[in-house]
């Protein structure tokens, strides 16, 4: 089943043995048992090979069984596929884990002396062995929005980079990791065929693969959302559009008339009692996603919850981060956009962003993020910067904003990013990526010119999508056939008058002052100081506020005992 826990574990620590022995009597089963070397697969998926697997793109271009092989002959994971595959295996007396190409499906580890023990939930881990939260993964998450490279939020807690798969040998306890797959030298220096063609080539697949299944379509005002539709239309594929949000709200208006127009059925799921339960969905969903979730984006955890079909596909941030076109506070963090953006240095940029921390705090982290981080935090508009920015982008945004929509929505629908394929993506990153220009701006979503790319696809796919209205204020095909200069003002002159006529736009189709309120009174009814090296301060600006909520819950589910744990995680991975 895809998106369900899984734990392998192999010790002859007896602490963890009696940790982990309640497992035996939950709904996860034990698919691989070595008691002698008290080694053990638990695992909630029923299929036979592998135990568990998750797959984005579906397009039956990938062999599981050829992955596992190549992880055993400790040669690169990488192959050209649409399909982003991630597995974890017992075979051979091997234990086999696998994250797919973005590093959107994590894979965790930890591994002292006789103890080897791997999930994809960090939680799990760390609840097994006791560790304490690693100091330098908070620098990491309050500069950059998440730790960076291999850490997870705890000490000896390891994250398996994007491509790269760990083989486990039972027998000896030796493992070995597969060297990472450069992203960068993907997106960059191997050929690249043309963006229209890349786009049809995996509708063509996808229309073949799920002929017959209710397929449906998330959809927004916005442009990739948009782009994504028109090739599905053009695909002939039957589909249903769904979406969230207030009938009050501008853009529920926007995509109930656009269905209406392509004669689609639309289906709008309305959270009035989001706010009521906003705690328990918030704790679920960062439970889910390892707290990298936005305390404002809980309502995705109900929304893909209800959801009722087979296949689902997705225009969410779809081609923003391959074209740098990044919104500080979703994907950038202010910290960095300090340094790289505006010129600031670390400290000025840690003491305008984060000065409620105490000195000392703010010294070790200054110091931390210097030592580390020192070829990244150049300007982004030089040369070096670029490149580094590219990287960056590449190795850590698609993991990061992409994993909640993959953990929440592929409990139980086949879950489709086409801005995620491996020749698209190369395709648009070599004509528009960041190493040409990058649009890292306060004035988010940026210029018109950032629509070209999907400008060029939809007008392939669909010429009446083609001149439909975003959320913008302008059409696909002013994009791409006005000059710039005569483009802006017109989608200016436009977001004039909607102000003066009508309620404007609600971003990610929530009442934002109202999330805002109860994720106050989040943190104010559960702590008023932080504890174990977690940083305080009062609560001002909305990416702050959206920090300490993280922080507070990771906290406050570290205290659950292990098979409350679990038995959070069955729930909300549950096949409808």
């Amino acid at each position: 089943m895809f998106g369900s826990p899984y734990i392998f574990i192999s010790t002859d620590e007896k602490r963890i043995i009696d940790a982990f022995g309640f497992l035996q009597s939950t709904d996860l089963e034990p698919r691989y048992t070595d008691a002698q070397r008290n080694t053990y697969l638990f695992a909630r998926a029923k299929q036979e090979f592998p135990c568990y697997l998750s797959v984005i793109n579906d397009q039956r271009d990938y062999s599981i069984r050829e992955d596992v092989q190549r992880a055993l002959e400790k040669q690169s994971c990488s192959r050209e596929t649409d399909s982003l595959v991630s597995f974890a295996h017992v075979d051979q007396n091997r234990f086999v884990a696998k994250t797919d190409l973005w590093g959107i499906q994590h894979h965790y580890y930890y591994h002292k002396g006789h103890t080897f023990i791997c999930s994809n939930n960090c939680f799990l881990i760390a609840k097994l062995v006791d560790v304490r939260f690693d100091e330098e993964s908070l620098f990491d998450y309050l500069f950059f929005l998440s730790p960076n490279g291999d850490r997870s939020w705890f000490e000896g807690v390891r994250l398996l980079r994007p491509d790269q798969a760990i083989v486990y040998d039972i027998p000896s306890g030796s493992c070995s990791v597969t060297e990472e797959t450069d992203l960068y030298n993907e997106m960059t220096v191997k050929p690249s065929e043309d963006l229209v063609d890349a786009m049809s080539g995996l509708y063509e697949k996808a229309s073949a693969v799920l002929r017959g299944v209710r397929t449906l379509m998330s959809l927004s005002a916005g442009s990739d959302s948009r782009t994504v539709l028109s090739g599905l239309l053009g695909s002939g594929m039957n589909v249903d559009i769904v979406s969230f949000g207030g009938e009050s709200f501008l853009e529920t208006r926007k995509i109930r008339a656009l269905a209406k127009a392509r004669g689609l059925k639309a289906r709008i799921y309305d959270f009035a009692d989001l706010l009521s339960n906003w705690t328990e969905t918030f704790h679920t969903a960062s439970l889910v996603t390892n707290g990298l979730l936005n305390p404002f984006r809980v309502h995705y955890g109900n929304y893909y919850r209800s959801l009722e079909g087979d296949a689902l596909f997705e225009g969410f941030v779809g081609s923003e981060f391959v074209k740098g076109e990044i919104a500080v506070g979703a994907a950038a963090s202010e910290c960095h956009v300090a340094v790289i953006r505006d010129g600031l240095d670390v400290g000025q940029a840690i003491e305008r962003t984060l000065g409620f921390l105490p000195d000392a705090y703010r010294s070790r982290m200054q110091e931390y993020i210097i030592e580390r981080y020192r070829g990244v935090l150049q300007p982004v508009e030089s040369p070096d910067g670029k490149k580094e920015f590219a990287r960056q982008v590449l190795e850590s945004v698609p993991g990061r904003v992409f994993n909640p929509l993959h953990a929440l929505g592929c409990a139980h629908l086949k879950l489709y990013m086409p801005f995620l394929s491996r020749r698209v993506l190369r395709a648009v990153f070599q004509s528009y990526g960041v190493v040409h220009y990058n649009s890292l701006r306060k004035d988010f979503p940026g210029p018109v010119k950032c629509l070209i790319p999907e400008c060029m696809i939809v007008k392939h796919f669909d010429q009446r999508l083609y001149r439909s209205r975003l959320d913008r204020r302008v059409t696909f095909a002013e994009a791409l056939e006005l000059p710039l200069l005569a483009a802006d003002p017109l989608r200016r002159s436009r977001v004039l008058l909607e102000k003066l006529t009508v309620r404007g736009l609600h971003h990610l189709q929530v009442d934002a002052p109202s999330l805002r309120a109860a994720a106050e009174l989040f943190l104010r009814e559960n702590s008023a100081t932080m504890e174990d090296g977690f940083p305080w301060g009062r609560i001002e600006g909305k990416h702050l506020l959206s920090k300490r909520c993280n922080l507070i819950c990771l906290k406050q589910l570290m205290k659950m005992d292990l098979k409350q744990m679990v038995d959070t995680l069955l729930k909300t991975s549950t096949h409808r």
